[in-house]
């Protein structure tokens, strides 16, 4: 099982995936997930990227199979930036094309803030760069995990992340079974440390070639936020995907591909 040392505290799990000609170098695609999510979220994206490139996917910290960070800690977009940082010097991966979902995309903006030499393009499926004080529907997400569990949220929730009457009754199950199986202290801190969350200031700064694709349904991301980060982001490229929720990296993979 690929996993690396990062540092005292972090342990982190990575598929690695090449199917390229054994005689070439390909450049190296990214994929990073959100929260309560893992490598295993990018299954569609994997097999396709991986005939003309690396692919590495690794697990955050709290996530998957990496390390669970005790109760207590303080959780950092700046922090999650430097473990991918350190992953790719385990690597010795100098420059990636990074894509990623939801808070990965929030993390990612940070990445390409703090470190933009270690990239060749950056894409965002439905990734926020601002979130706001309170959930749109005015629900406590961290709440419902805390009180009720992480797999009854994400069950509760799922409607929000996938379409149930549109995609395979498989993959709903497979969201919300996956995603519970997240630990509590992990959903409950993570969820609570975004809400505010707000890298306007940073995302200004970045001059990585930027692809935004968006969900014209999400409630987590709306259609308006990726506007606003679209014209944050000079030169960058919005797409809309109307009539779907906020994961179009599962519902719609080969589009987003």
């Amino acid at each position: 099982m690929p996993t690396t040392t990062i540092n005292n505290s972090l342990q982190m799990y990575y598929e690695d995936d090449c199917f390229v000609k054994p005689w070439e170098t390909p450049e190296t695609v990214v994929l990073l997930h959100g929260i309560t999510r893992s490598s295993k979220f990018w299954y569609a994206w994997a097999p396709v990227l991986g005939q003309e490139h690396r692919v590495v996917r690794p697990d955050m910290r709290g996530f998957g199979r990496s390390s669970v960070m005790p109760e207590g800690w303080q959780w950092s977009v700046t922090t999650l930036a430097q473990d991918l940082r350190s992953l790719l010097d385990r690597l010795g991966i100098d420059q990636v094309h990074l894509v990623a979902e939801s808070f990965g995309g929030t993390v990612s903006l940070q990445f390409a803030h703090d470190y933009p030499e270690r990239l060749f393009t950056l894409t965002l499926c439905g990734g926020p760069h601002r979130f706001p004080k309170q959930h749109p529907d005015g629900e406590d997400w961290a709440q419902m995990c805390r009180e009720r569990g992480v797999e009854w949220w994400a069950k509760h929730t799922v409607g929000t992340r996938v379409d149930p009457a549109r995609v395979d009754p498989g993959l709903v199950e497979f969201y919300w079974r996956e995603m519970g199986k997240t630990s509590r202290i992990t959903a409950v801190a993570i969820l609570s440390y975004v809400l505010g969350l707000d890298l306007s200031e940073k995302v200004k700064k970045i001059r990585t070639p930027t692809l935004i694709l968006n969900a014209g349904r999400s409630k987590q991301n709306p259609p308006d936020n990726a506007q606003a980060l679209h014209r944050l982001i000079p030169g960058s490229e919005l797409v809309i995907f109307e009539d779907v929720p906020q994961h179009i990296h599962s519902s719609m993979p080969q589009e987003c591909i």
